[in-house]
């Protein structure tokens, strides 16, 4: 008897743990009355029936429990993928932004430098123009001091032919004779017309004494007398006419003889000054040529340093677009593999569920509390795992790292399947070791409820 009512208050915990609520428990007289009423067999029939009904309820929560997590694994997957292709257009959008602010850049930088070329053409204009009158004004004041060089030299000439005439005439007055001279020369003049009155004197005296001479004599002396007086002042006038046409023609000879040598030694000096003009005017073009070649070398390095500057900026250009472009699609191809990843995984979980819910068809309960409460442990610990997931999902800060689905993961849920595959192995060999016990329990139950029949 006591062995009865030990293994009738074991069916009565097993089905109250099975159950999973006091009501069991409570029901106990109900069913002591099915076992005063129907007897040991109607009540393990009851408790066996009851057992099967509760394990085809748990069956059927958890299968429904399995499509719900089936369900929020493929509501997860096609969240990810809308992140996804979401983080995809964002990156697309940025592009476009990218490019359209780098256009707007060089519009601006094209238009700084077409305002700095107006500005340089307008100060290279200004500063020819500049050029030009600094040009005509020193060609104006060379042509000045030209002027003022050339009537310095005439006014020189002047003051020459002025000096002369001068000394000339200084010259001339030297040459005078002096009062001394004069008195002397009168002196002498009285002393010889006294001696011309002596000679007349002593003439008529030898003309009274020969008065007797002959009249005809006389006249014919006379006559002779007079053209030879007439000849010689003839050529004495004549000679000094001659000699004072040749003292005219000696002064104007040696005025043109100045005005020559005048002429002569500007001419000179201009000749010099024009030579030496000449000399600077080519030192200045030589000058002028060796600044233009250095300039034209040095704006021909520029041009070659900046176009070669240039070309390299553009290059660097080139490559950063370049390298900027495969980067993005690069990241298009991840986002792109992550949601074929995703899609592959939520494939796979498709084709996995269906036998996941038949083998867990076939599972039955152990009759060890242990094992049901870590079932039940891990089950709630998984549950509650998807929801935190879940709801990290759903929320509005999504973060890009926790999006991200990388191969670590797809190891995680792998291990995570054979350790599942590996408690359901361990489990089934429990199970068909304890339906062995069970039915060695069942025998033993059956030969105890014969012997307790036999002994009453």
């Amino acid at each position: 008897n006591s062995c009865k009512v030990l293994q009738k208050k074991y069916l009565l915990r097993k089905y109250a743990v099975l159950k999973g609520s006091y009501d069991a428990i409570s029901s106990f007289p109900f069913s002591l009355e099915i076992w005063h009423t129907a007897g040991e067999c109607g009540l393990t029939q009851f408790l066996m029936s009851e057992v099967s009904r509760l394990q085809k309820l748990a069956q059927d929560e958890r299968r429904k429990r399995l499509e719900v997590s089936a369900q929020a694994a493929e509501q997860l997957d096609a969240i990810r993928q809308l992140q996804l292709c979401e983080s995809e257009l964002h990156k697309q959008q940025d592009r476009v932004q990218r490019i359209r602010d780098e256009r707007e850049r060089m519009c601006d930088e094209a238009r700084k430098l077409r305002d700095e070329n107006y500005r340089l053409m307008h100060d290279l204009t200004r500063l020819s123009e500049e050029k030009n009158c600094a040009l005509m004004c020193n060609r104006d004041l060379q042509l000045e001091i030209e002027k003022l060089k050339h009537s310095l030299m005439n006014a020189e000439s002047d003051s020459k032919i002025q000096w002369k005439k001068t000394i000339t005439l200084k010259n001339a007055m030297e040459q005078r004779p002096s009062p001394e001279l004069i008195w002397q020369m009168q002196r002498e003049n009285d002393l010889l017309t006294a001696h011309i009155q002596e000679l007349e004197s002593a003439s008529k005296v030898q003309t009274l004494e020969h008065e007797k001479l002959d009249s005809q004599s006389l006249k014919e002396f006379k006559q002779q007398s007079q053209a030879q007086y007439q000849e010689l002042v003839n050529d004495l006038y004549n000679l000094r006419r001659d000699l004072h046409d040749a003292e005219k023609l000696r002064d104007k000879y040696r005025e043109e003889k100045d005005e020559l040598k005048l002429k002569c030694t500007m001419l000179k000096k201009d000749s010099k000054m024009y030579c030496d003009r000449m000399e600077d005017i080519l030192k200045q073009l030589e000058e002028v040529i060796k600044e233009r070649d250095k300039a034209i070398c040095t704006r021909e390095e520029y041009h070659l340093e900046n176009s070669k500057n240039l070309q390299d900026k553009d290059q660097y250009r080139k490559q950063i677009r370049e390298m900027g472009e495969r980067y993005d699609e690069l990241q298009v191809q991840l986002f792109r593999t992550q949601g074929d990843v995703l899609a592959l995984h939520s494939k796979i979980r498709k084709k996995k569920n269906p036998i996941q819910v038949s083998s867990t068809g076939l599972l039955t309960f152990c009759p060890q509390m242990k094992s049901q409460t870590s079932e039940e442990e891990s089950r709630e610990r998984r549950e509650k795992d998807m929801s935190e997931e879940s709801q990290n999902q759903t929320s509005g800060k999504y973060n890009y790292s926790e999006r991200m689905f990388t191969d670590e993961d797809i190891s995680a849920n792998c291990r995570l399947k054979e350790k599942c595959n590996f408690y359901y192995r361990r489990k089934r060999a429990l199970r068909t070791k304890k339906c062995t016990d069970k039915e060695s329990v069942q025998c033993i139950l059956d030969n105890t409820t014969g012997s307790d029949t036999d002994g009453t």
